[in-house]
C-alpha cells in the first residue's frame, strides 16, 4: 500500500513539481489548492503526511496556521510539514509551536 501525502498550496508552480516528484518516488498525492479544498480532503481520506503552506493567498478566509490548529483538533497524530517562502520569525516560531 503507497503512503498518501497531501499538499496543501495555492501556487500550482511549487505544488505540481512538488507532487511529481513525490509521485515518482512512490507515494500518492492529492493537491488542495487552499485550506477549505484541504479540509474536504482530509475528511474523507486517511493521509500520512500533510505538506502545507504556511501563507495561502487563494484562501483569504484561513491561513496556513490556522489549518495546522484545526488538523491537530481533527487528526492530532498526523505528521505536519510546514513550508514557507515568506512571513515573520514570530509566524514561523507559532508554525513549529503547533507541530
Amino acid at each position: 500500500m503507497k503512503h498518501s501525502i497531501l499538499v496543501v498550496e495555492d501556487n500550482l508552480g511549487v505544488a505540481s513539481p512538488m507532487a511529481e516528484y513525490l509521485e515518482r518516488n512512490g507515494f500518492e498525492v492529492r493537491v488542495a489548492q487552499s485550506a477549505a479544498e484541504a479540509k474536504t480532503m482530509i475528511g474523507g481520506k486517511n493521509f500520512s503526511l500533510v505538506i502545507t503552506d504556511l501563507r495561502m493567498e487563494t484562501g483569504k478566509d484561513e491561513d496556513g496556521l490556522e489549518f495546522v490548529r484545526h488538523l491537530r483538533r481533527v487528526k492530532p497524530g498526523l505528521p505536519v510539514f510546514i513550508l514557507t517562502a515568506s512571513g515573520s520569525a514570530d509566524t514561523a516560531t507559532e508554525g513549529v509551536r503547533l507541530l
